[in-house]
């Protein structure tokens, strides 16, 4: 709930926006990511046995780690095409991210309605 607000707010952001504010968002964004991951990686280790946790966990590292960097590239690029018009730019990157967040959120639900795990 955290991150979304957070990621709402930055969506929205303006020219006429303080940093502050855009900061605050971004702070907010980071603490929802650190409720996040922990939960996350836990549900990941638990996924293996105990003889195969070394694997599973640099496994998760890695893909961590390569989307941090294409997110970082893919964003920095979709800023430098609208060099002159940053603020636009920040936009277009944010929507970008929201797009792709929806797609695996849809994804991840039509994977669980379509594959029901059994208790």
């Amino acid at each position: 709930m955290i991150i979304a607000l957070a990621f709402v707010g930055l969506l929205l952001v303006g020219v006429q926006w303080l940093p502050v504010i855009v900061t605050g968002c971004l702070f907010l964004f980071g603490i929802g990511g650190g409720y996040f991951q922990p939960a996350n990686i836990s549900t990941i280790m638990q996924s293996g046995s105990t003889s195969n946790q070394g694997t599973i966990g640099s496994l998760q590292r890695m893909i961590q780690n390569i989307a941090i960097a294409n997110g970082t590239a893919i964003g920095s690029t979709l800023i430098n095409l609208t060099a002159p018009n940053l603020p636009p730019g920040i936009q277009v990157t944010w929507y970008l991210a929201l797009f792709v967040v929806a797609i695996i959120v849809i994804a991840g639900i039509s994977i669980n309605y379509l594959h029901p795990e059994k208790a």
